[in-house]
């Protein structure tokens, strides 16, 4: 008897454990604790076949902020089907239940830890701005500013977690988040960045076999950049990797000026919009700063059919898809949705002056 999709029980853990473990690796559940800790199972969406999970859809939910604006944050990962149930749908089953999960509980957006056919059905799209970089060792030698790392334990998450909270797009993370991290082996390191007694800001470093990557960093751009000497030296690499937003301009220059190339790049993932006229009204305090009280007030999101709308003094614009929308809010690269914007008219000339808002970087909260 097929029984889903439904949240997981607690006494269906080793089901659970065994289907990820066959689809992915054995020891999947023990590395991703944020999302298969008990507290977050209902979450961890199922579908069973005589009593036993044979497929899956992890989903994690939080709140972020992007430019003070607080949004709800649905991340998707650990996606897989046994082999020989393939074929029937459930993973799109468990995946759309995922996403009415997510709009029910007032969430606005989801985060996917992929982009295939699955998703792109779905209306997943790669989105952002962003910049990816590597710096060399003689990268390394111009950005030197004279700092040094200093290996951190759980007992320095306040310290981490009040530097993390001074970027202006982030997610909001309570303690527990950075335990998590603590807790797993996708990460090799956690560094505290300093200028003699001063800390500066923190890396949090993945190692590769001649890069170390910093899947993040907070805090002070120069002496963060500083460090990659005193990472090199201790990971024994040759290269430091890292992932830019397109909003982080301070960054960026730093790079370009100590000759580092910087390649235009995806926001980790794919996204899906879940409640785009939500999702923009949580976005207007951001966007009176940029157009005043007046115009924002006169803006109007709505979502009718499949299809989306922004109205503006008469003026509209519609968006036909799920892809498209999530191009046009958060950017790309590619597909430049934002020419949509570009027919004229009062609506496209205010949202520019808004669009795209960037894109969050997963960081700890990946799934």
């Amino acid at each position: 008897m097929i029984e889903g999709p439904r949240g997981t029980r607690r006494e269906e853990r080793q089901s659970l454990r065994k289907c990820v473990g066959a689809v992915f690796r054995p020891a999947l559940m023990d590395e991703f604790p944020q999302l298969f800790h008990d507290d977050n199972l209902e979450n961890c969406r199922v579908i069973l076949d005589d009593g036993e999970i044979v497929s899956h859809v992890g989903l994690t939910q939080q709140w972020a902020s992007i430019f003070g604006c607080t949004v709800g944050v649905g991340c998707i990962g650990g996606v897989g089907t046994y082999k020989e149930h393939r074929g029937k749908g459930y993973a799109t089953r468990l995946f759309d239940d995922a996403s009415a999960k997510c709009y029910s509980e007032g969430f606005d957006f989801m985060i996917v830890s992929g982009d295939r056919s699955l998703y792109r059905r779905a209306g997943c799209r790669k989105i952002g701005h962003d910049y990816d970089a590597t710096i060399t060792a003689s990268h390394a030698q111009r950005l030197d500013t004279n700092v040094s790392i200093e290996a951190c334990t759980e007992t320095n998450i306040p310290t981490l977690s009040a530097i993390y909270r001074t970027e202006p797009v982030r997610f909001l993370r309570s303690p527990r988040m950075y335990k998590h991290a603590f807790q797993c082996n996708r990460f090799s390191g956690f560094w505290l960045v300093k200028k003699g007694d001063s800390v500066r800001g923190y890396v949090i470093a993945s190692q590769g076999r001649e890069t170390v990557r910093l899947a993040e960093y907070a805090g002070e751009r120069s002496s963060i950049l500083g460090a990659a000497a005193q990472l090199t030296k201790q990971y024994d690499c040759q290269n430091v990797g890292l992932h830019i937003l397109g909003v982080d301009r301070l960054t960026q220059n730093i790079l370009s000026e100590a000759g580092v190339e910087l390649q235009p790049g995806h926001a980790s993932g794919t996204v899906h919009i879940v409640n785009f006229p939500q999702l923009m009204d949580r976005m207007r305090p951001y966007f009176e700063e940029i157009l005043g009280g007046s115009k924002t007030r006169r803006l109007e999101f709505t979502a009718d059919d499949g299809a989306y709308q922004i109205r503006y003094d008469g003026d509209a614009v519609t968006i036909p898809d799920r892809g498209e929308l999530a191009h046009l809010i958060f950017g790309t690269h590619e597909e430049m949705a934002a020419e949509r914007l570009g027919c004229g008219g009062k609506v496209a000339e205010v949202m520019r002056q808004v669009l795209p808002i960037p894109a969050l970087s997963y960081g700890i909260n990946y799934v």
